[in-house]
């Protein structure tokens, strides 16, 4: 990539780790959520889990003024570049333009009324937790827009695989309940 258009590193090398733990802690959440018998403590891990998810979420597809807001990722970056990654979201969530930043909202909502901050209102504004479903689909969608990404041959990034790191998640919590007959 030229000057115009070129990878903020500082940026894009936050972005994956936070982009990675999402994808992990919300693992960790959903596997310790099934279990059927679980100590106390496993609980008030999963919900940490959760808290921890839902922080890292939106630092990359949270609110646009975010340091690391994935609009950073290339410096100028392109109008076309931009909307190519929304129209994946709109497509792989099956929300359009209108309905993302709702959904968008309710997550930043969730994080700011009851995870970062304690309103002791914050269930009038979030009655439900937001489905995360469509947040680890914006993470899936995001790994593939990084990989089509025109670096430059000296650029070199790792690889996400949030599919591997699901997978790893599991078997961990797998291991752990096996361990302790839960």
């Amino acid at each position: 990539m030229n000057q115009e258009g070129e990878v903020n590193s500082d940026v894009f090398g936050e972005q994956l780790p936070q982009v990675r733990c999402f994808v992990q802690y919300l693992t960790y959440h959903r596997c310790m959520s099934r279990l059927t018998k679980k100590p106390e403590l496993l609980t008030e891990a999963s919900n940490a889990f959760l808290k921890i998810a839902c922080i890292a979420w939106c630092n990359v597809f949270g609110p646009r003024k975010s340091c690391l807001h994935w609009s950073k990722t290339i410096r100028n970056m392109a109008k076309e570049v931009e909307q190519d990654l929304k129209n994946r979201i709109y497509r792989s969530t099956g929300l359009d333009k209108e309905e993302y930043p709702k959904y968008q909202c309710s997550i930043k909502a969730l994080r700011d009324k009851y995870v970062a901050h304690i309103d002791l209102d914050w269930q009038d504004d979030i009655p439900t937790i937001p489905y995360f479903d469509n947040a680890l689909k914006v993470a899936k969608e995001y790994e593939r827009w990084v990989m089509d990404l025109p670096f430059e041959q000296d650029f070199s990034y790792p690889v996400l695989s949030l599919d591997k790191i699901i997978e790893t998640a599991e078997k961990k919590v797998a291991s752990l309940a096996a361990l302790f007959s839960i």
